[in-house]
């Protein structure tokens, strides 16, 4: 039997909406939450990414410490 080679890569950067269905928020909401200081985020141009990791940090750090946005 073939065994095959079954990793999950995760992505480096992901979009505002993507990170909006993660949360299960809308997009408004998403780019709202941009604007704080502490959300991780990347602007290239007019384009908002979001680095994976530190965002999965984020909710971590988020929920953790209750914050409210």
């Amino acid at each position: 039997m073939k065994e095959t080679n079954t990793a999950i890569i995760e992505p480096r950067v992901i979009s505002a909406k993507q990170a909006a269905s993660i949360l299960g928020i809308s997009k408004p909401k998403m780019y709202e939450l941009t604007r704080h200081d502490d959300f991780p985020k990347l602007k290239v141009g007019k384009r908002i990414l979001i680095p994976y990791q530190r965002f999965l940090e984020w909710i971590d750090t988020a929920s953790a410490e209750r914050r409210q946005y």
